[in-house]
């Protein structure tokens, strides 16, 4: 009697066991469907360690890609193609984790295999689109998305893919006129409004690179998308993390940081948050909490690129302000930056370490950096890069190689008060006056409320001799600033 109460509580075990199974399964995929990610990864965690079919480990593959575990996210989805070996859905994802990892080739290549089986398969077109942006290649990506759209010209997916496409060249009305048709198409779309904040985002920060300053309209233009992004879906990883990088950028490091969190939550898998978070610790001059933050992450995976990589920015910006930096934890810094691929470095990191390297004097290797960070993209904003680079070489002497560099820098977009400035410094250096003031004066028409060029122009006048244009310049330096001590003395002077 005793064996056959146990064999039906057995059974009815194994029964609820399984019930259970299915339900979690059935959970997870409607989660990962839904964009909750991280649910999707807790309840088919426990699925797919018994379940081999293609279903449960297609979406949880999905899932750890989507939350940034691309090693195991890669384990299943080739576990899911063992099942289906058609399964279109797994070829895009080892595509799109292919071309994450920048290795476009092999991506292009499940694209391929994914596009044979279903020629007419939008999501492959998309992910095909997408890649070929990410890769610099618009003309193909806008070839392949164009075929999406003659598919199905009411999918408001193909026209956000376009819209990135056209963002990636530039093109910053067409990219626009393509978010604002997936809009019509699906008033609820978080991408397409996301792409629209990226815009707002962009044409900020190109302004700032020509004026430096914040244009507020656009400021609160790119905060107001993301923000509408992430109220149509919460989940929406990348909203949080560039409305992070847009406080971050603006100074608002209590809202970076809220979001940088927010994003690692969405995102465990990765370090791209906590990186961000550790970034503007450092920004707020926190060098000792930001320095637990990536000893925390390290703890966890000693080869974190973006761990190892913002530990070289701690180690070098508690040294690089200082009068007398320390030129040995800077060389540290510095050495844990060269361990980090280049797939994980963009313009801003080059610059940073440029600057590391003309700290310890080594200018070679600081001017080598920055030619690195214009290699990376070029754009507008290199102007900043040939801006910095002449500037290091004017405060070393290195006057020839200066000016070369600020004519490359007058070849990007309008024209740059800080260019005819800093032009004007290097010859008032070398003690070329008439030179210096023609470029100050060509600098203060360009940017009339700008202190500095004003004040070089009249201490140029005052070197030939040419009081009274001295004294009316100095005294214009009083109008914009009436406490500068620099003109308040030289009128003492020049009046006496």
């Amino acid at each position: 009697m005793k064996r056959r109460i146990l064999t039906a509580l057995t059974f009815v075990l194994l029964i609820s066991s399984s019930v259970f199974a299915q339900s979690n399964k059935d959970k997870g995929i409607s989660a990962v469907k839904s964009g909750d990610y991280v649910s999707g990864v807790n309840l088919l965690k426990s699925v797919v360690t018994s379940d081999k079919s293609y279903d449960a480990n297609y979406y949880y593959a999905k899932a750890l890609m989507e939350t940034g575990s691309y090693k195991e996210a890669e384990q299943y989805f080739n576990i899911a193609l063992k099942d289906d070996d058609e399964g279109v859905g797994a070829m895009i994802g080892l595509g799109e984790l292919a071309a994450r990892k920048k290795e476009y080739g092999k991506a292009y290549g499940f694209f391929k295999k994914g596009s044979k089986a279903d020629p007419e398969n939008i999501p492959v077109l998309l992910a095909w689109g997408r890649t070929y942006s990410k890769a610099g290649n618009i003309d193909s990506a806008i070839f392949i998305l164009t075929r999406a759209k003659s598919i199905d010209n009411k999918n408001a997916d193909v026209y956000v893919a376009l819209g990135d496409a056209y963002f990636y060249r530039r093109a910053y009305t067409a990219s626009l006129d393509n978010y604002k048709e997936a809009l019509k198409l699906n008033n609820r779309s978080a991408a397409a409004e996301f792409g629209i904040g990226n815009i707002y985002y962009r044409q900020m920060l190109l302004e700032n690179d020509n004026t430096g300053k914040i244009n507020g309209q656009l400021f609160s233009q790119a905060a107001s998308q993301f923000d509408k992004a992430i109220q149509l879906d919460k989940n929406f990883a990348p909203a949080y993390f560039e409305l992070g990088r847009l406080y971050y950028f603006n100074g608002d490091y209590d809202k970076a940081i809220t979001n940088f969190k927010m994003y690692s939550t969405l995102t465990p898998g990765t370090s791209e948050g906590n990186g961000y978070y550790a970034k503007t610790l450092y920004s707020q001059k926190k060098y000792t909490e930001a320095m637990a933050l990536v000893n925390e992450m390290l703890a966890k995976n000693p080869n974190d690129e973006i761990a190892n990589k913002y530990k070289s920015f701690i180690l070098i910006d508690e040294e690089i302000n200082k009068d007398e930096p320390n030129a040995e934890k800077i060389k540290e810094g510095i050495a844990l930056f060269t361990k980090v691929p280049a797939e994980y470095l963009d313009k801003e990191d080059y610059v940073k370490i440029a600057e590391a390297y003309i700290a310890i004097k080594d200018l070679q290797n600081g001017y080598k950096y920055y030619f690195s960070a214009i290699d990376i993209d070029t754009t507008d904003s290199d102007k900043n890069e040939f801006l910095n680079m002449a500037i290091t070489q004017i405060m070393n002497k290195d006057y020839d190689n200066a000016m070369t560099n600020l004519a490359k820098a007058e070849t990007f977009g309008e024209e740059d008060y800080r260019i005819a400035y800093y032009r004007g410094y290097a010859n008032f250096e070398q003690k070329k006056f008439d030179e210096s003031i023609a470029e100050f004066q060509k600098s203060i028409v360009l940017n009339p409320n700008a202190i500095s060029p004003q004040l070089l122009l009249a201490f140029a006048y005052a070197q030939l001799d040419k009081k009274e244009d001295a004294i009316r310049e100095f005294k214009k330096v009083l109008v914009l600033d009436p406490e500068n001590s620099d003109a308040i003395e030289a009128l003492k002077i020049l009046e006496a």
